[in-house]
């Protein structure tokens, strides 16, 4: 269905990358795969979804556009490791506490993003501009402030939610536990090289609704994770006060009904989360993809009355 010009692979550390360039006006996207479904260099959330759409109104062309989600986050609903060290020793410990080996996400560095972008350039060396593969990183842009948390009495009554964002500090991944330093200019290398442009993706890809009351309940699970500088809850367990199961998946949806969003509040929490985007790109986000593709009918009309243009969930 694609207009494809062209097909290169190469080998990247040894694994086979096919890469299908396609010719598409005034831009050109690419779909890579792999044997390990996983770039050495990408992250393992790269190529997270790719789709078929129309690349400019008047040409009515095809173009296959590469989304790789979760750029910027330090928290999830389930704990984003520093490093493999770190969740070994939580195994050992006997940390795991609820719902079994939590997976192995990590956050990324220095290096993996400068590697990431010198693959790019080089399937680009000697193509035309409209031919060149350009990448949408869907971007985080805020999550939780541990320190200024605990200084509020977290875990435990008067506990609150605080942020740091990317747009007037270096984020959580500059502090402990993960320590990657200011990564601020490393991202924005990847836009001024023209390599990737970054979309919105959330404001904390979790529930911290549902997290800071789990806290304020000084919940086990939830607060020895806390106590790390990492998120998790206690999976599976019912909630003595509303009978629901603990959950805190997405921050456009509440499992745990009893700490979802209305409408209104939620266009607050959107409306804040794109300000602070722009603020950072210097550009206004036309697309977004849902953490965990999960929210509420409502969202989508939120998203479009803040000028959104399109919404994948």
């Amino acid at each position: 269905v694609c207009p494809i010009r062209h097909f290169l692979s190469q080998n990247v550390d040894g694994l086979h990358v096919a890469v299908n360039r396609i010719h598409c006006g005034v831009d050109s996207f690419a779909m890579c795969t792999g044997s390990r479904g996983k770039i050495r260099g990408c992250l393992p959330w790269l190529f997270s979804f790719v789709f078929a759409g129309t690349c400019g109104h008047v040409l009515g062309s095809k173009f296959i556009s590469i989304g790789s989600d979760d750029w910027g986050r330090w928290t999830n609903h389930g704990p984003v490791w520093p490093n493999e060290a770190t969740r070994q020793a939580f195994h050992e410990q006997g940390l795991w506490l609820s719902g079994g080996d939590p997976p192995k996400i990590s956050a990324e560095s220095d290096v993996d993003i400068e590697e990431l972008l010198n693959f790019i350039e080089s399937l680009n060396v000697g193509e035309l501009p409209s031919q060149q593969v350009v990448i949408t990183p869907f971007w985080v842009v805020a999550g939780p402030d541990f320190e200024a948390m605990r200084d509020s009495g977290c875990p435990g009554k008067g506990c609150t939610y605080s942020e740091l964002w990317w747009h007037n500090s270096s984020g959580g991944l500059a502090r402990e536990p993960y320590e990657r330093g200011d990564l601020r200019s490393r991202y924005r290398d990847g836009f001024d090289r023209g390599l990737w442009r970054p979309q919105y993706h959330g404001r904390s890809h979790f529930d911290v609704q549902a997290w800071t009351a789990y806290l304020e309940a000084e919940e086990e699970v939830t607060s020895v994770y806390f106590g790390h500088g990492l998120t998790y809850y206690h999976y599976g367990k019912k909630d003595a006060r509303d009978g629901l199961f603990h959950s805190t998946h997405s921050e456009y949806k509440s499992d745990h009904r009893t700490h979802q969003r209305g409408p209104e509040e939620m266009k607050r929490w959107v409306e804040g989360g794109l300000g602070s985007f722009k603020a950072f790109w210097g550009y206004d986000a036309t697309v977004s993809a849902l953490p965990c593709h999960y929210g509420d009918d409502f969202v989508g009309g939120i998203f479009k009355t803040l000028g959104v243009e399109m919404v994948e969930g």
